[in-house]
């Protein structure tokens, strides 16, 4: 299995995350945390990956590339 890196400031845009969704309500940061730590996990088993973009009104899927494919693949698709 591959190491799973959360750069620092990814880190720190989830800890307040957690922290905006406990004030909302008591448990709701846990759930969000579990529920991230849950899909970070399944990124982490998965020999592919899915590149996408999100705008105002859509999620765009670029590719679906197994990990062993060069990722410069997909960025020419934007």
């Amino acid at each position: 299995m591959r190491k799973l890196e959360l750069r620092f400031e990814a880190r720190a845009e989830f800890l307040e995350a957690i922290a905006w969704y406990e004030a909302r309500r008591t448990g709701l940061g846990a759930r969000f945390k579990a529920e991230v730590d849950r899909v970070l996990a399944r990124i982490q088993a998965t020999p592919y990956g899915i590149f996408f973009a999100v705008n105002e009104h859509e999620i765009v899927v670029l590719a679906v590339l197994h990990h062993r494919r060069d990722p410069e693949t997909w960025k020419s698709r934007r």
